[in-house]
């Protein structure tokens, strides 16, 4: 911040220019996330090297601009800093410099209002100093310019309403509730905008994605402010107007309509599998917790909650509505009356008020739509995990609604610096009560209030700061259908949470890891909860010297081999290997405990003809050297023929059933030799992901040539398995490359899933392994590896899909522009394309709903107690994979109701539970 050497704020004129960053804010700031966050630091091209001269002028503004962002954003967060001695001094600086930089200095409040929400009480003590004692005396013609802050905000206000930036709208409405005690917002206004949010919830096709937001800004503003939109009217009023309750309990009774018409979420959402019983520290909170918190306010008359701290706590005892020489009139400032569609309208997505955007031969950022997320906001969380009981705030309180909500806000607005959100994750006592926390949380740390003060309720505090951020992050990343954010930035998040203090966070994440393996022994956690579980927590002992209390789990080795408890270890030490290396792991698993979740052998591949005993061992060793050599395809493809030619058994009327090298028949040795050259081309690939890619493109044609047939393609990919049987991560990398250079189909892998009997063996670690013992099903799906597979053949159709619309949308949308001229028959040609893709996903999804079905009924309803065996929770885990599948792809199921209908389900009873499942995924989709 510009301070002078006795630590007061300077004014200058002339901005020290100093090395340039480009045209992005400086690095040092706590600014949050921004759309082009990829190319801010980028350096301006110089003059002469394509781009226009340096506008000098412009160049100053610039540097102006990034000087207040950064003076502003990182106000407050000095330790120790005096709020209230400061803000006098921030105040009259930027007063002097609003007087040039008039713009810089609304937008950098507009950026704390909506990127900076655990500073909503500093933001709203700026405002409220600037706008009660102004350092000069207001006209009408010469507002404050706190004032003009906040006619700024409104303005923008409007658009984001109209707009459905339901992110700015709600964090905009916690600013202006924080001024209404200053008197510088209207409390009747903002009781009106409230109105307008709780109208739309009864309008006439509104959907979950318009109503649930607005819903929610309502509940979050009357939680933070409480009776503060009680307070009296200072402007005169309408005297027919209800009293000020009477419309704050309105709001109120709509909203609890709107979540009475709304219906439950679906059951599909839910991380656990609770069956309505409360279970001892499993829980999940959703929409009607919230709502349960709202009717609360209201039945404690909207009491405020404690931990929150109100602007007037950081102004100092002089400036306050009472002892203000502006007038009412010259500084309270009304809210317009707000209409919200019921639809949201894209067309005012164009508008970037961002005054440090790059220019637009500069922007390579990812474009409107990641601009259009960020001020849209993630959407609020349903069905959200639970698991720390007392230790955080109770559900359905005003606590936690605020707390969790100023959680996940943070989560998502710095997730392109994972690091500063870590840090200011970490700040945020500092920002709250002192006393809100307790634990390693030091007493003294929070915005206002005293050390050792009485003020919590029961059941209101203090809480675990370490629990609360580790229940907020991964509740985020165990969100179904699909988390906000993608998965590995959770987990890297927490990584650096943990960095900056690993021995306070240790204990929550023992408490974690142990309650979720004990409630998987009940089969609470759902499969795809307990993958993303083993994910993050593999990451995580990696980072930190892969230290866990294994021996706790010794006794659940003699559990049966698919038991949630078993497969969830094995996945975990299955991670810790492909992040380090197999030695290192082994040595720190107790020996009794190892071979439970410890294959004997490191992942390495099996060439199965690299052996000398083996019968073709010599034309494969001779493969192996072409490869090597980088024989041309057609050569390969001669030798490969000899190879067939030679293996063929004469036509005798003896054969020779000695010699195992000989085939007997043309299709025998076509499969011998096909088997022969993919194994002996993955081997060539062996050593690394860049020598397999390698090896594919050089012989692409030869690979095309040996996957003729839908049987050929199969044969590959059993070969693929085989190879790599010991290594599953392989399988998912080289299956990945067949499907993307179309060696194989979607279709061919599906069928590999489910109906191939080749790899049969007894090695329980063998991702081709098949053993009596763990069942009837065709594979061990307790390994996690088999749904991967079918997840990355389901995403490669559905990404192709979204490429060729687009692609045809794009033509169309050139064909239709004036002036424009496409080329002949593009569209249509792409059209075609589209329709090839269409029917592939079709036939995809068909087949793998068919597939899970058939295997599910199969397999009896399993008790999930004690004596269930292999079979019963072989079972659950088919189950709980058709649960995932059509959780994950419930849109794209919907779209295709009628033909999955008609292919799976047309001969099932109304009341089967297969049925009943996809009918609920569909309906999620209508939902949603």
């Amino acid at each position: 911040m510009p301070r002078d050497e006795r630590g007061g704020w300077r004014d200058q004129g002339e901005y020290p220019r100093g090395p340039r960053r480009g045209w992005g804010r400086s690095r040092g700031g706590g600014r949050g996330p921004h759309p082009y966050a990829d190319t801010r630091y980028m350096s301006a091209p110089p003059f002469g090297a394509g781009g226009p001269p340096p506008d000098r002028h412009h160049l100053r503004q610039m540097d102006a601009t990034r000087q207040i962002h950064q003076s502003l954003f990182q106000f407050g967060e000095t330790e120790n800093v005096e709020i209230r001695a400061e803000i006098p001094k921030v105040c009259a600086w930027l007063e002097s410099q609003a007087v040039e930089f008039p713009t810089a200095v609304l937008s950098a409040v507009r950026i704390m209002a909506t990127e900076q929400p655990h500073k909503t009480a500093l933001t709203a003590a700026l405002i409220g100093h600037l706008a009660l004692a102004p350092s000069q005396a207001p006209t009408e013609s010469s507002p404050t310019l706190g004032q003009r802050m906040v006619d700024h905000l409104v303005q923008l206000f409007v658009h984001d309403v109209e707009a459905h930036y339901w992110r700015h709208v709600r964090l905009t409405l916690h600013v202006f509730a924080a001024l209404v005690p200053l008197g510088v917002v209207s409390p009747a206004s903002v009781r009106r905008v409230l109105q307008a949010l709780v109208d739309v919830l009864s309008s006439e096709g509104v959907t979950r994605d318009v109503a649930d937001p607005a819903a929610d800004c309502v509940i979050e503003v009357v939680c933070r402010a409480g009776a503060d939109l009680l307070q009296p009217e200072p402007l005169p009023v309408d005297g027919d107007a209800p009293p000020a309750k009477e419309q704050l309990d309105a709001v109120v009774d709509g909203v609890a309509a709107y979540a009475e018409s709304r219906g439950a979420t679906s059951s599909l959402l839910s991380p656990f599998d609770l069956d309505g019983v409360e279970h001892d520290f499993l829980a999940e909170e959703g929409f009607l917790d919230r709502v349960h918190a709202l009717q609360g306010m209201r039945d404690r008359g909207y009491v405020r909650p404690a931990c929150l701290p109100a602007a007037s706590d950081l102004l100092p005892t002089t400036v306050s509505p009472v002892t203000s020489a502006v007038p009412p009139e010259q500084r309270v400032v009304a809210l317009p009356d707000v209409h919200v569609a019921p639809l949201r309208d894209a067309a005012r997505d164009a508008h970037d008020e961002d005054l440090l955007a790059p220019p637009a031969h500069l922007n390579t950022g990812k474009g409107m739509p990641e601009v259009v997320r960020s001020r849209i906001g993630a959407l609020p969380l349903d069905k959200a995990a639970r698991w720390f009981g007392a230790s955080v705030p109770a559900l359905g309180t005003a606590t936690s609604v605020v707390l969790r909500s100023l959680v996940l806000d943070l989560l998502d607005l710095f997730v392109i610096n994972r690091k500063e959100c870590a840090h200011v994750l970490w700040t945020l006592p500092h920002w709250l009560r002192r006393g809100t926390f307790d634990g390693r949380t030091p007493p003294t740390r929070g915005l206002f209030g005293e050390a050792g003060d009485a003020w919590h309720d029961a059941g209101d505090g203090p809480w675990s700061l370490e629990d609360l951020l580790l229940e907020g992050a991964l509740s985020s990343m165990l969100a179904l259908p699909a988390s906000p954010q993608l998965e590995l930035y959770y987990t890297s998040l927490l990584r650096e949470v943990v960095t900056l203090a690993p021995q306070q966070v240790a204990p929550s994440i023992g408490r974690t890891i142990r309650r979720f393996y004990a409630a998987a022994g009940e089969g609470r956690v759902h499969a795809e909860v307990l993958r993303r579980v083993a994910d993050w927590f593999s990451v995580h002992l990696s980072n930190f010297n892969f230290t866990w209390a294994w021996s706790e789990w010794v006794d659940d080795a003699a559990r049966p081999w698919p038991h949630p408890r078993r497969a969830l270890a094995r996945r975990i030490v299955e991670l810790e290997v492909r992040l380090a290396y197999y030695d290192r792991i082994k040595g720190t698993l107790p020996p009794e405990l190892e071979p439970s979740v410890l294959p004997a052998t490191e992942p390495a591949p099996v060439y199965a003809y690299g052996d000398p005993g083996h019968a073709h061992h010599a034309l494969a060793t001779q493969l192996f050297q072409s490869l090597k050599a980088k024989a041309s395809v057609q050569v390969v493809q001669a030798d490969l023929q000899s190879y067939q030619q030679s293996i063929l058994a004469p036509a005798t009327d003896v054969p020779d059933t000695e010699d195992e090298a000989l085939a007997e028949t043309p299709a025998d040795a076509e499969r011998i030799v096909r088997d022969l050259a993919v194994q002996t081309l993955l081997n060539a690939g062996s050593r690394s992901f860049s020598h397999l890619l390698n090896v594919m493109e050089r012989y692409h044609d030869l690979l095309r040539s040996l996957s003729q047939t839908p049987d050929a393609r199969l044969s590959i990919l059993e070969s693929t398995a085989q190879f790599w049987t010991q290594s599953p991560q392989w399988v998912l990398i080289v299956c990945d490359k067949l499907l993307q250079y179309r060696i194989v189909e979607p279709v061919d892998v599906v069928r590999f899933v489910f109906t191939s009997e080749a790899g049969r063996t007894d090695a329980p670690f063998a991702l081709a392994g098949q053993s009596p013992e763990w069942g009837p099903t065709r594979r061990d799906w307790s390994s996690f590896n088999w749904w991967n597979l079918l997840r990355l053949t389901v995403d490669k159709v559905l990404g192709r899909v979204t490429q060729l619309t687009r692609r045809v949308d794009e033509l169309r949308r050139h064909a239709d522009a004036d002036g424009a001229t496409p080329a002949p028959g593009a569209a249509d040609e792409a059209q075609v394309h589209l329709d090839a893709v269409l029917l592939e996903q079709r036939k995809v999804l068909v087949m793998v709903v068919s597939q899970l079905v058939q295997q599910i009924q199969k397999q009896p309803v399993p008790a999930l107690d004690d004596s269930a065996d292999n079979a019963g929770w072989q079972g659950w885990w088919l189950r709980e994979w058709y649960r995932a599948f059509v959780v994950l792809y419930h849109d794209v199921l919907a779209t295709n109701r009628e033909t999955i209908l008609a292919n799976v389900f047309a001969s099932s009873a109304a009341d089967d539970a297969c049925l009943a499942i996809f009918d609920q995924a569909c309906a999620l989709a209508k939902s949603m």
